[in-house]
This record gives structure tokens, C-alpha cells and sequence, in this order.
């Protein structure tokens, strides 16, 4: 019977009267039964009960912690190369966004608008490359916190 509540409480991860009243049990018939208060036996187990219980979510919990470091590892990882991937691309974005505004300005001074467009429909498509990679690395991060959390829920 204690077993059956050990092992329902287990799965619950509960520690409920019945568990304790058991475990004071088996302390009381430790001790050789007898007459007195039951009171330190209750408490006792209660004690021993949680810090088991406590005992094992720290056991669960410290394989979780390791993989949360190395999936965060990754994301930084990840985000980090998107970084230099979007620098590159900034760089290449200005480098064309000059070469189009110097060949525009040598052209006719009266394209400025011309240029003014360029300048900004560059900074409009680098922005929005900017933000679909964020939003795909956020996505990725919170995809990779899931997984993980289903492994161990």
C-alpha cells in the first residue's frame, strides 16, 4: 500500500496526508511502536518526504539546466552568424546603395529624387530583411525552448 502511494504521489508530485500518515507509520514501528505523541513522527516524515521529493526535482532539474545552457549556446551561436550574415549584407546594401547614388548624382542633378527613392527603398528592404531574420531567430529560439520543455514534461 505505501508503495502505491508513493508511487501515485510520485507521479503527481504530490506529497499528500496519506503519504505522510504512511511514512509516520513506518517510523512509529522503527522506533518499536508504543505509546505517545504522534506528532514528531508526523513531522518527521513529512520532513523526509519533502526533502526526497525536493531531492528529486533537483535531480530532474539539473539535466534540464545543462541542455537550456547548451540550446542557449546554440541560439547565441545561431543569432551570431545571422549578425555577421546581416553586416555583410549591410555592407553590400550600402556599398550599392553608394555606387547607385554616386552614378545618379553624375548623371543629371535633377534625379536627387531618384536617389532619394533608391536610398530609401534600400533601407526599407534592408530593414525588412532585418526583421525576417529576427523574427526567424525568435522563432527558432522559442521552437528550440519547446522542444526541449517537451522532453522533459
Amino acid at each position: 500500500m505505501i508503495m502505491d502511494v508513493v508511487a501515485m504521489n510520485e507521479r503527481s508530485g504530490i506529497i499528500n496526508e496519506e503519504l505522510i500518515r504512511s511514512k509516520a507509520y513506518e517510523l512509529w514501528q522503527s522506533r518499536g511502536g508504543g505509546f505517545g505523541d504522534p506528532n514528531p513522527d508526523w513531522y518527521q516524515a513529512k520532513d523526509i518526504l519533502l526533502e526526497e521529493q525536493r531531492s528529486q526535482l533537483e535531480s530532474l532539474i539539473e539535466p534540464v539546466k545543462e541542455q537550456s545552457h547548451q540550446a542557449v549556446t546554440q541560439i547565441t551561436k545561431r543569432i551570431s552568424e545571422g549578425q555577421n550574415e546581416t553586416a555583410i549584407s549591410l555592407k553590400d546594401a550600402i556599398a550599392n546603395s553608394q555606387k547607385n547614388t554616386i552614378s545618379t548624382l553624375q548623371n543629371t542633378s535633377k534625379n536627387v529624387w531618384k536617389v532619394q527613392e533608391n536610398l530609401t527603398m534600400n533601407s526599407l528592404e534592408l530593414q525588412a530583411r532585418l526583421t525576417r531574420m529576427s523574427l526567424e531567430i525568435q522563432k527558432q529560439v522559442w521552437q528550440e525552448y519547446f522542444k526541449f520543455l517537451k522532453k522533459w514534461l
